[in-house]
């Protein structure tokens, strides 16, 4: 079996919203330990929406959560490409078509801690693909987003096409196996 060397990044609005968020930190960490070789920063990423957007998860018992965390890990003994601060102060981006799209501003101030010109990335849940266009802007050779919802991959899949045009970023983006995002129900067909 082949083990890659890779990072991993869990963001997870539900560690940010709950009273006790140690709870939360310490069942992702555990089932990370259990269930996988990936070892876990205790420590999250934090994105702090200074627009004061946020989540309000009882108006009645709390305040405003106007941030997000973001677990960091890596499978074996990778180094990171540079050293960035554990927090980013941006406002909420709501030009994008999805309900919990991460900013590309915000992306692109924690991806090159392990984005570079040799990183083939996927984004398993992309929604928007926000985080497709960010990595693609710091030269990753490939990236590959999944998402289950039919209507996130047509606007995640326009707003690559668009931003590829616009930016003259990923020249071989038309390429069969590059930068694509589908629907896992209907996959594309990848030819020689």
């Amino acid at each position: 079996m082949c083990r890659v060397r890779t990072h991993v990044l869990v963001f997870d609005a539900a560690l940010s919203t709950t009273p006790d968020d140690s709870t939360n930190y310490a069942d992702t960490l555990a089932f990370f330990k259990e269930h996988s070789d990936f070892k876990i920063d205790p420590l999250p990423l934090i994105w702090v929406r200074f627009d004061n957007k946020g989540l309000v998860p009882d108006a009645m018992r709390g305040p405003r959560r106007v941030y997000e965390t973001c677990l960091f890990g890596s499978r074996g003994d990778r180094k990171i490409f540079k050293v960035v601060q554990n927090a980013c102060y941006k406002p909420t981006d709501k030009s994008e078509d999805h309900p919990t799209a991460k900013p590309y501003d915000m992306l692109r101030e924690f991806f090159p801690m392990f984005v570079d010109g040799n990183t083939k990335m996927l984004d398993p849940t992309c929604g928007s693909g926000t985080a497709l266009r960010a990595a693609k802007s710091l030269s990753a050779t490939y990236v590959l987003g999944i998402e289950n919802d039919p209507n996130f991959v047509k606007g995640a899949t326009r707003k690559f096409e668009d931003w590829v045009l616009a930016s003259g970023n990923g020249a071989d983006a038309g390429h069969p196996h590059h930068n694509q995002t589908f629907d896992p129900a209907n996959p594309p067909k990848f030819t020689g």
